[in-house]
């Protein structure tokens, strides 16, 4: 990464943590450049308004979280239900990891309901959100292929209540700092896998 690259990001990330601190309406460039260590005319030099440069921080949010997910489920070797537990532990680390920046995810859904960047915004929300049950789904079929899950799982289905499962859980624990992220999501999953795992025909009766 060159130098220019490198300052862009570091702009970025000072824009994610006074975005989730004031939220958009309050934030002022002046402050993300107050964050940044430069000076506000620096900031144009790479985004053209608040609106591109808000937008850029919803990429590189998201694109970190999807890599942890895509890095967590890489071990081939390992069996299809460690590697759906590993994408999920894989996800509340990077939440507890940036629990204090989760209410940017409000500031993104609330900017997809309305405002300049609606449409634009809701697009990549809805990619996002796509690029994850897409996930979530391939590792379901191919657990319902190799004997692990039951032949019978809608895989896009049950994908879509994991990720609505998950956000949930990562809201509730947000606004209520005592709760367990990894705790809750851990014994989610647990509930999840034996309700999905293929039974034996003794196991049936």
């Amino acid at each position: 990464m060159d130098s220019k690259e490198q300052k862009k990001e570091k702009i970025t990330a000072a824009a994610a943590v006074v975005l989730a601190q004031k939220g958009y309406n309050l934030t002022l460039i002046a402050d993300i450049a107050a964050e940044a260590g430069v000076g506000k005319g620096t900031i144009y030099e790479y985004f053209d308004s608040k609106e591109e440069l808000f937008f850029a921080v919803y990429q590189w949010f998201m694109a970190n979280i999807m890599e942890a997910a895509t890095v967590a489920v890489g071990d081939l070797a390992a069996p299809l239900p460690q590697r759906l537990m590993a994408m999920v532990g894989s996800l509340v680390e990077v939440f507890e990891d940036n629990r204090q920046m989760f209410s940017l995810f409000m500031e993104f859904w609330a900017a997809s309901s309305a405002g300049p960047l609606q449409t634009r915004l809701r697009q990549a929300l809805n990619d996002t959100y796509r690029q994850s049950r897409r996930m979530f789904a391939e590792i379901i079929t191919q657990g319902a292929a190799s004997g692990y899950f039951r032949d019978d799982l809608d895989p896009l289905a049950t994908a879509a209540g994991l990720v609505a499962g998950l956000d949930g859980i990562f809201l509730q624990c947000w606004m209520d700092p005592e709760l367990d992220a990894a705790k809750l999501a851990g014994g989610f999953m647990q509930n999840l896998l034996r309700g999905i795992a293929r039974r034996e025909p003794d196991d049936a009766k």
